[in-house]
């Protein structure tokens, strides 16, 4: 707590890697025990990864201001093994409760912790959407989210956490052109076929990359 007092002091933003539910609590612990009787600040502090993440904790998280980042690939590459060897059928469905951070208010963002997996930003969009593992089955479906949901967790809102938001995530006047180009609607097309769609060209400040 004291380094996280530390930190607080001097501005700066705390991001904290936790993944089970009982790290994730100790981590929130120490975060209310640092921001405690301090004024309300914009300060985006973040948890990251989030796979079991209680729904208790979700909510206390919120009050703290506290940001959430989830790492969408564990329902996607290691759905069945986590659902049948590892954590139970039960707590899998609770894996990653994306769609009960959104209920609870938080500006999520996802990520797939690269280089441990390709940043593929429509993957992860399509795995929160469906819910589908790499065998097709379906996995905690009460944690589905919306296609525009997925799409701001990958874009303005991830720059929101950043504190990025003032230059990038949206395209608006006074920020930088970065972008890519997509062959279909992502908020039209089938979820299913979301991680499928082709980027025809990428944009980076304004030029596009060859």
């Amino acid at each position: 707590t004291g380094m996280l007092e530390t930190y607080r002091d001097r501005g700066w933003q705390v991001l904290t890697h936790t993944q089970g539910d009982r790290s994730t609590r100790e981590v929130l612990d120490a975060y209310e025990e640092a921001l405690r009787g301090r004024e309300k600040a914009d300060h985006r502090w973040r948890l990251e990864h989030c796979a079991l993440i209680t729904p208790e904790d979700v909510e206390r998280a919120a009050t703290l201001d506290v940001a959430l980042s989830f790492h969408a690939n564990h329902v996607y590459y290691y759905g069945p093994e986590l659902r049948d060897s590892i954590l139970g059928p039960v707590r899998a469905e609770a894996l990653m409760p994306v769609g009960t951070a959104l209920k609870h208010g938080h500006r999520v963002s996802l990520h797939a912790d690269s280089p441990m997996y390709p940043p593929e930003p429509l993957r992860l969009m399509s795995t929160v959407v469906t819910r589908r593992t790499r065998t097709g089955e379906q996995l905690g479906a009460a944690e589905a989210i919306t296609p525009e949901q997925a799409l701001r967790a990958v874009t303005i809102d991830a720059a929101w956490q950043l504190f990025a938001d003032g230059t990038t995530g949206s395209i608006e006047v006074g920020k930088f052109a970065d972008f890519a180009l997509l062959e279909r609607n992502p908020l039209e097309v089938p979820p299913e076929d979301l991680a499928d769609i082709p980027v025809i060209g990428t944009w980076l400040g304004g030029k596009p990359l060859q």
